[in-house]
């Protein structure tokens, strides 16, 4: 499983060779949507946080 980063606040990026607009509350996965290192920065520079995984959903019989 990748990991993931959340958007906390809007900003333009430049993950690859050209500008990138990102929304507040998107879900990103790491390396499929964005770099690993992009995605380091953007969480150093506090536009985003590393998402918590989502709970396991048990099954109802």
């Amino acid at each position: 499983m990748s990991k993931q980063i959340e958007i906390v606040e809007a900003f333009t990026g430049y993950p690859e060779d050209r500008p990138r607009a990102f929304a507040a509350g998107e879900i990103l996965n790491v390396p499929d949507d964005v770099p690993a290192d992009f995605a380091q920065l953007v969480v150093d520079k506090k536009h985003a946080r590393w998402a918590k995984p989502a709970a396991k959903q048990e099954k109802v019989s």
